[in-house]
C-alpha cells in the first residue's frame, strides 16, 4: 500500500496486532497524516509536534463532545467528563478541586488498601501455578482500589456491576449493536446520578467525591449534577481500563525482557523506573483527540479550524530525535519524558494513582510468584476498541512457580 493509500484509509479501529507497525510507518514517513475515516481526522505522531498539541490547549481544545476519534456509536450519550473534557479556566477550578486527593502525599495514606486488595486477589489464584492474568487480577484491582480508597463505598455486588459496565462500554462499544451500549451507557449514568444523590444525605467522609459536591468552578458556581457525574465517570473510566492495560503489559515485559525479572527481585527500587520504561514501549492509552480551534501549521502541513487531531502518544514515545535507541527497553533510561500520562494542563490527572497501584502489583506479584510465562500455545488476546487504548488486554493466561508463605 502506498503512503498516500494508506493515510487517507487509517482506521481508528485499527485491529490490534498492527497498531505498533502503524506507529512506526508513520513517525517515518507520514508524520503529520490526514484520515479520511469517521468523518476525517489528523494524526500527529512526532514527539515534538505531539507536545506542541498537548500543550497548545487553546488552539488545540478538548471541551466539547464532537472532539471524540473516532465518534461514539449513535445513541450513546457519553456525558462530557471533566476535567479532561473542559479547557481552562474551567479545566483549572476542577484540577484545583481534585488534584488534593489524588496527589502523592495523600495517595500515601492509601497505600496499605492498596496492597491489601491487589495481594488479597493475587492470594486467590498464587496457590494454583497458573491464572488468567487479565481477568483474575488486572481488570478487577482498580475498580476495588477506586471505589474502596477513593469513593468510600465497599459493596461488592455493586462493585462488580460497574466494574461489568464499564468493562463493555471500554471493550465493547464499537463491536455491539448501538442500542446495546445505549442501555449500558444510560444503566451507569442512573447509577452514578443515584450514588451522587445518596452522598448528598450523608455525612462528609473528605474524600474525591465530598471535593466535588462542595466544589464551585467559574467564580463560586456550584457544579451542575451533570459535571460532578461526568467527573465521577471518567475517575471510573479511566481507573479502571488504563492500569488494567499497564499491568498486563508489564507482566508481558517481565516474561519476554531476559533478566528483568531477577534484576528488579535483586533491585526493587528500579521498579519504579521499569514501569515508567514499559509504558513508554507499550502505553496502555495510545492516543488523545483534541479539536483545532483555528487554520494551523503544524510538521508541515496546515490542519484547518474546526478539524479533529489525534495526538498519537504510541508513535510520539517510540520517536529516535527525543528516545535514543528508541525501541530498546532501558530500565536505566534518563529524564526521557515519554507522553504516557499526556503533558501540559490535561496531563493525566490519575497519574499517581496508576504509578503507586502498579508498583504495588509488581512488588505483590514478584513476592507470590516466579518464573512467569504464557500458558504453552496461548499469548494474551487483545481488543481494539477506540483509539483512547487501541490495545486493550481482554484475557492473558499465564503460568508461574509459587513461592510458599514461609518463603516469602
Amino acid at each position: 500500500m502506498s503512503i498516500e493509500d494508506y493515510a487517507e484509509h487509517f482506521n481508528p479501529l485499527i485491529p490490534p496486532d498492527e497498531v505498533r507497525y502503524s506507529e512506526r510507518y508513520m513517525l517515518a514517513q507520514c508524520p503529520v497524516v490526514h484520515s479520511d475515516r469517521d468523518g476525517g481526522f489528523w494524526i500527529v505522531n512526532r514527539y515534538e509536534d505531539s507536545l506542541r498539541v498537548l500543550q497548545d490547549w487553546k488552539t488545540f481544545t478538548s471541551g466539547n463532545l464532537g472532539v471524540r476519534v473516532p465518534h461514539d456509536p449513535p445513541g450513546l450519550n457519553r456525558p462530557l467528563m471533566p476535567p479532561i473534557d473542559s479547557n481552562p479556566p474551567v479545566h483549572r477550578h476542577f484540577r484545583e478541586m481534585m488534584n488534593p486527593y489524588l496527589s502523592r502525599q495523600r495517595l500515601e495514606q492509601h497505600e496499605p488498601g492498596f496492597r491489601r486488595v491487589i495481594a488479597g486477589l493475587i492470594d486467590q489464584f498464587a496457590a494454583n501455578g497458573t491464572c488468567d492474568l487479565a481477568r483474575d487480577l488486572a481488570h478487577r484491582f482498580p475498580a476495588q482500589i477506586t471505589f474502596v480508597e477513593l469513593f468510600s463505598m465497599a459493596d461488592e455486588a455493586e462493585l462488580t456491576k460497574i466494574r461489568e459496565w464499564v468493562r463493555r462500554l471500554n471493550y465493547m462499544k464499537h463491536k455491539v449493536a448501538p442500542e446495546v451500549s445505549a442501555k449500558i451507557q444510560r444503566d451507569l449514568d442512573a447509577w452514578v446520578y443515584a450514588f451522587v444523590a445518596t452522598r448528598r444525605t450523608e455525612p462528609r467522609k473528605d474524600d474525591i467525591i465530598d471535593a466535588l459536591l462542595q466544589g464551585t468552578v467559574e467564580g463560586g458556581r456550584p457544579l451542575t449534577d451533570e459535571e460532578i457525574v461526568g467527573a465521577i465517570e471518567i475517575l471510573i473510566s479511566g481507573g479502571f481500563s488504563t492500569s488494567a492495560d499497564a499491568t498486563c503489559n508489564i507482566v508481558i515485559r517481565l516474561i519476554e525482557e531476559p533478566g528483568l525479572e531477577a534484576l528488579l527481585r535483586e533491585q526493587p527500587e528500579l521498579i519504579p523506573q521499569a514501569i515508567e520504561e514499559i509504558m513508554r514501549l507499550d502505553p496502555p492509552v495510545n492516543t488523545r483527540p483534541r479539536k483545532c480551534a483555528f487554520d494551523t501549521e503544524i510538521g508541515g502541513r496546515v490542519i484547518p479550524a474546526g478539524d479533529r487531531v489525534l495526538v498519537n502518544y504510541g508513535a510520539a514515545n517510540h520517536d529516535p530525535e527525543q528516545f535514543p535507541d528508541a525501541e530498546t527497553f532501558d530500565v536505566f533510561r534518563e529524564a526521557s519524558k515519554p507522553l504516557t500520562f499526556s503533558a501540559g494542563p490535561h496531563r493525566c490527572i490519575g497519574s499517581n494513582m496508576a504509578r503507586l497501584s502498579l508498583r504495588v502489583v509488581v512488588e505483590e506479584l514478584l513476592k507470590q510468584a516466579t518464573d512467569f510465562r504464557f500458558v504453552e500455545g496461548k499469548r494474551e488476546e487483545r481488543v481494539s476498541f477506540s483509539p483512547g487504548a487501541w490495545r486493550a488486554v481482554d484475557s492473558m493466561p499465564i503460568t508461574f512457580t509459587p513461592i510458599p508463605p514461609t518463603s516469602r
